[in-house]
C-alpha cells in the first residue's frame, strides 16, 4: 500500500513538473512562457478559453539534457552569422534533424500522454510558448511554430519536438546573436489545447490600432479556422464599433475567397461556398457578444487587448489575448504652422526621414531653407517667399506652397525655365565644385580642432551640401515630367494591345552610378573567403538615406551591404546578367514597335523615350553623389558628442543628434570655455520617446486638413497620395515598374531596419535613395507612400525589374507589417489579403497569438 502511494506521488510530481494544467496559478511567464501565460490568466477569470495543459521549459531542457543535445547544437552554432541567412537557415536544419533524432525522455512522454489523456485525446493544437527571458523584446513573435488538428498520443509528442525544434529558426537564431542573447539560456514551452472546429474566426482590437482611438473596438472575421487570417490568405470583413455602446460604425463585407478548414492529420485551405463569399461572418447578436468579451479581456489585463476568437456551434471561443503594450497615440490635432498652405515633405520628398530629430529640423532645415532661398535670389526672385518656408509639426516636416509672385517676377521665372535645360556637363561642373567644398572642410586633424570649429564645419558642410542638392534639382525639374510624358504618348498613341509590353520596359537596362556601384558589390561577394568593405567604403560609402544627420551613412551601417553579398553568394542574378537581361528586353521591345510606326511617329518615339532615359540616368548620377559633405558632418557632430558625454551632458555620444542647435551651440561655447555642461540626458530620453510616438502618426498631406491645396500645385506636382484612398482591400499609387509579385511585405522605418527584410519580401518604406540600393539584390516588390517616375526607387526597381508602386501616400500606415500583399506595377493598386496584426512592445507588428 505504502509503495502504491509512494508510485502515485512520484507520478504527481513529475506530471507538475513537466506539465500543468492550462489555468494553474503556477503557470508564470518563466514556467510555459508568453502564450501559455496569457492563456492561463484568461482561464482562471472565466472566460470561455478551449481547454488545454501546458508542458513547462523544464520539460525542454530534461529533453535537451538527456538527449546530450546542448553540445551538439553550440557545435552547430559556431559558425553562425547573423548576417548571413542562407548559413542560418543550414544551421537551423541542422539543428531540426538532431531534434527529430531523438526520442523524449520516457517521463515526460508519461506527463505529456497523461495530460493528454484527461482531455479525452481530441484533436488539439500543438502550440510553441517561448518565454520573456528569450526574448524580453519581441517574444518570438513569428518564430516558432504552430500545429493544427493533431491527434493521438504519437502525433502529439512528434508535433510537441517540431515545436521544440522551432526554436532555433535561422530567425530567432540571428536575434539572439543581435542581441546578445546566450544561445544555451534559451528555453521553449509549449501549450497543448483542444481545437475548437471552428465555423468562423477573427482578431478583435480592443483600440482602433490604425487611428489609435480608445474609444474604438475593431473586429476582423472571416469563415473557417483563423489561419487564413493569421496567414494572410483571406480579406476578412472589417468592423469598426464605438467601444462603450457596441454600436457599429462601420462595416465593410469582404469577397471571401478561401478558408482554412480541417481535414485527417492537418489543415487545409479550400474554397468559401459562393453563396457564402459576401455574407456577413457576424450578425448583430456575434458582435455584440465579441464587443462584450472584448470589453471584459480589457478590464481584466487592465489595458487595451488583440484578441484572437472562433466561434463553434453558436458559441464563441478565446483562443489567445495579449496587452498591446505599445499604442498608437491618441489621434492628435494638426496645427496649421503659420499662414497659408502648408504641404507635407514638399520640397525635400525623398530625402527626409521622419519625424526628423531635433537637430534636423533646428540645424538641417533652416539650413535647407537658407540654401534655397540662395537659390532663388540668383534668378532674381528673392521676394517671393516672404514667410519661414518650412515647419515641423510633430516630427514631419510641411512646407508652405503660398507663392507672392507678380509681373516684375516674370524674368526671374523665364531664366528658372532656361535654368533646367539640364547637361550631363553642368551637372559635372556642381560635383565637381561640392567635393572640393567638401574636400577643404574635411581637411583638418579632428583632436586639433575645438568644439567651436567642428560646430562650424558641420553648419559649412551642412550648407554645401544642401546648396548642391538644390542646383541639381532645380536643373532637373522640368525632366520629372519626362517620363511620365513618355508614358502617356506610349499608352495613347503607340500601344495597341496587352502583348506590347509595359512603357517601364523602355526605361530599363541603363548605365548609372548606383549600378556601378551594386557591381562593385558583387565582385566583392565572388572573392574567395570573408570579402573586405573598406575598399567599396572609401568608394562608395558615403550614400545617405536621409538629411536627417541621425541617419547613419553607408559607411556607418554596412549591414545592408553585407546581406547583398550574402544574397548574391546564394546564386542572385549578377549585375551584368540582369543588365545585359534588361537591354535584350529592352531592345526586343524597340523592335517591336519601331516595325510598325511610320518615320515620323518613330522620330518623335525615339525623342520622347531618349528625353526620358537621360532624365532618369542624369537625377540618379546627380542625387547618388549628394552624401558627400554627410559622412564628415556625422563624423564631427559624434566627436562634439563624445566630447559632451565625457563630460556627462548626456549618456552617450549618438544623444548628440536628440538635441536642438541652441542646446548643441550653448553646450559647444561652454566646452571651449571650460565650463561644465548642462545636463541634458532627460530631454534626450523624452525625445526619443515622443519619436517612437510620433512616427506612427499618418501626417495629412496638407494643412489646413480642411482644405485641399491650390489647383496649381496639384497640376505642377500631380501625387498619387493626394487621392483618398477609399477601398479597405487596396491601395492606389503610381505603377512605374511593371509586373504583379504576391509576398509578405516588410515595414522599414528607414534603413537602419534593413537586417528585418528577409529574401523575396516586398519592401515598404516611405521612400526610397540610392543607399537603399542593396536592398534590392533581396526584394520582391517595393511600394511606398511617396515618389513617381523618376524617384529613385522607380529607377532601381525598372534595373531590377522588381514589381514597384510610389505614390501610395499611407502604404506605411495601410500595409502591416508580416501581411500578405500583392503589388501591380502595371496598374499602380496594391492589394491587402489581410489587416488581422497585432502591435508589439516595440510599436512593431507581428500575427496574433505569437
Amino acid at each position: 500500500m505504502l509503495a502504491q502511494l509512494l508510485i502515485g506521488k512520484r507520478i504527481e510530481i513529475i506530471l507538475s513538473e513537466f506539465t500543468l494544467p492550462l489555468s494553474d496559478p503556477a503557470a508564470t511567464l518563466e514556467v510555459v512562457g508568453g502564450k501559455g501565460a496569457s492563456l492561463a490568466k484568461l482561464s482562471r477569470a472565466g472566460l470561455p478559453v478551449p481547454g488545454g495543459f501546458h508542458i513547462t521549459t523544464e520539460a525542454y531542457r530534461r529533453f535537451i539534457a538527456d538527449n546530450r543535445l546542448q553540445p551538439r547544437i553550440l557545435d552547430a552554432l559556431r559558425e553562425a552569422d547573423a548576417a548571413q541567412p542562407v548559413i542560418l537557415e543550414t544551421i537551423s536544419r541542422k539543428i531540426a534533424a538532431l531534434f527529430s533524432g531523438e526520442q523524449i525522455p520516457a517521463e515526460i512522454a508519461t506527463a505529456i500522454s497523461s495530460a493528454y489523456a484527461d482531455l479525452q485525446e481530441p484533436p488539439v493544437a500543438v502550440r510553441s510558448s517561448a518565454t520573456a527571458e528569450d526574448l524580453p523584446e519581441a517574444s518570438f513573435a513569428g518564430q516558432q511554430e504552430t500545429y493544427l488538428n493533431i491527434r493521438g498520443t504519437v502525433a502529439v509528442l512528434e508535433a510537441v519536438k517540431k515545436c521544440w525544434a522551432s526554436l532555433w529558426t535561422g530567425r530567432a537564431i540571428a536575434y539572439r546573436i543581435k542581441n546578445a542573447i546566450a544561445q544555451e539560456s534559451v528555453a521553449l514551452a509549449v501549450v497543448v489545447q483542444e481545437l475548437v472546429p471552428a465555423d468562423a474566426a477573427g482578431v478583435m482590437f480592443t483600440v482602433n490600432p490604425v487611428s489609435g482611438a480608445r474609444d474604438e473596438l475593431i473586429i476582423d472575421a472571416a469563415w473557417g479556422l483563423g489561419e487564413a487570417i493569421v496567414g494572410g490568405l483571406v480579406t476578412p470583413d472589417h468592423l469598426v464599433l464605438a467601444k462603450d455602446s457596441g454600436h457599429v460604425k462601420e462595416v465593410e463585407i469582404a469577397d471571401k475567397t478561401l478558408m482554412t478548414v480541417q481535414i485527417a492529420g492537418g489543415t487545409t485551405e479550400q474554397p468559401v461556398p459562393t453563396r457564402r463569399r459576401h455574407r456577413r461572418v457576424l450578425n448583430d447578436a456575434g458582435i455584440a457578444q465579441l464587443a462584450a468579451l472584448g470589453r471584459a479581456i480589457e478590464a481584466h489585463y487592465g489595458i487595451p487587448v488583440d484578441v484572437e476568437w472562433c466561434r463553434a456551434g453558436g458559441r464563441f471561443y478565446i483562443v489567445q489575448a495579449r496587452p498591446i503594450t505599445a499604442l498608437l497615440p491618441e489621434p492628435v490635432a494638426w496645427a496649421t504652422p503659420g499662414p497659408g498652405r502648408w504641404v507635407h515633405g514638399t520640397g525635400s520628398i525623398e530625402m527626409i526621414r521622419e519625424p526628423v530629430s531635433p537637430l534636423c529640423a533646428s540645424l538641417i532645415m533652416p539650413q535647407f531653407e537658407a540654401a534655397l532661398r540662395s537659390t532663388v535670389v540668383e534668378f532674381g526672385l528673392a521676394d517671393v517667399f516672404n514667410y519661414p518656408l518650412f515647419q515641423v509639426v510633430h516630427g514631419y516636416v510641411y512646407g508652405c506652397i503660398a507663392l507672392h509672385l507678380r509681373w516684375r517676377h516674370l524674368p526671374g521665372i523665364l531664366r528658372v525655365v532656361q535654368a533646367q535645360i539640364f547637361s550631363s556637363k553642368g551637372w559635372e561642373d556642381e560635383l565637381a565644385q561640392y567635393c572640393k567644398t567638401v574636400a577643404v572642410l574635411d581637411g583638418a586633424h579632428l583632436p586639433a580642432l575645438s568644439a567651436g570649429e567642428l560646430y562650424a564645419r558641420v553648419t559649412d558642410l551642412a550648407a554645401a551640401g544642401l546648396r548642391y542638392w538644390l542646383k541639381i534639382m532645380t536643373m532637373v525639374a522640368e525632366l520629372y515630367q519626362a517620363e511620365t510624358g513618355f508614358a502617356k504618348f506610349y499608352e495613347r498613341r503607340v500601344r495597341r494591345d496587352d502583348g506590347d509590353p509595359d512603357a517601364s520596359v523602355f526605361l530599363r537596362g541603363l548605365e548609372m552610378r548606383p549600378l556601378e556601384a551594386d557591381r562593385a558589390l558583387y565582385a566583392l561577394s565572388q572573392r574567395a573567403g570573408e570579402p573586405g568593405l573598406d575598399e567599396y567604403l572609401q568608394t562608395y560609402g558615403y550614400q545617405i538615406s536621409s538629411f536627417d544627420p541621425l541617419s547613419p551613412t553607408q559607411a556607418d551601417d554596412p549591414l545592408p551591404l553585407q546581406d547583398a553579398i550574402q544574397a548574391y553568394r546564394a546564386g542572385k542574378e549578377s549585375p551584368d546578367a540582369r543588365t545585359q537581361r534588361m537591354t535584350a528586353e529592352r531592345e526586343a521591345a524597340m523592335a517591336r514597335i519601331l516595325s510598325r510606326l511610320s518615320v515620323r511617329s518613330r522620330r518623335t518615339f525615339e525623342a520622347v523615350l531618349a528625353k526620358a532615359q537621360s532624365a532618369a540616368q542624369l537625377r540618379e548620377n546627380a542625387l547618388f553623389e549628394v552624401g558627400q559633405a554627410w559622412v564628415p558632418m556625422r563624423r564631427d557632430l559624434l566627436e562634439l558628442g563624445r566630447r559632451l558625454a565625457a563630460g556627462e551632458a548626456f549618456g552617450k555620444p549618438e544623444d548628440v543628434f536628440w538635441l536642438t542647435e541652441a542646446e548643441l551651440h550653448a553646450a559647444v561655447t561652454a566646452l571651449d570655455a571650460g565650463q561644465g555642461t548642462e545636463p541634458l540626458a532627460g530631454r534626450v530620453a523624452g525625445r526619443r520617446e515622443q519619436a517612437e510616438n510620433d512616427v506612427n502618426l499618418q501626417p495629412p498631406y496638407s494643412l489646413p486638413v480642411d482644405k485641399a491645396p491650390a489647383f496649381w500645385w496639384r497640376w505642377a506636382f500631380p501625387m498619387p497620395e493626394l487621392n483618398e484612398q477609399r477601398d479597405a482591400g487596396r491601395l492606389h499609387g503610381m505603377g512605374v515598374s511593371g509586373g504583379r509579385v504576391t509576398a509578405v511585405a516588410r515595414v522599414l522605418r528607414g534603413i537602419e531596419e534593413a537586417e528585418r527584410l528577409n529574401p523575396d519580401e516586398i519592401l515598404v518604406t516611405r521612400a526610397t535613395t540610392p543607399a537603399w540600393t542593396p536592398l534590392f539584390t533581396r526584394t520582391a516588390g517595393l511600394v511606398t507612400d511617396l515618389g513617381g517616375p523618376l524617384s529613385h526607387g522607380s529607377i532601381v526597381a525598372r534595373e531590377f525589374g522588381i514589381p514597384a508602386v510610389m505614390g501610395t501616400g499611407s502604404a506605411t500606415q495601410r500595409i502591416a507589417d508580416g501581411q500578405t500583399i500583392t503589388v501591380d506595377g502595371h496598374t499602380g493598386e496594391v492589394l491587402l489579403q489581410t489587416r488581422t496584426v497585432a502591435v508589439t512592445s516595440q510599436g512593431k507588428t507581428s500575427l496574433p497569438g505569437e
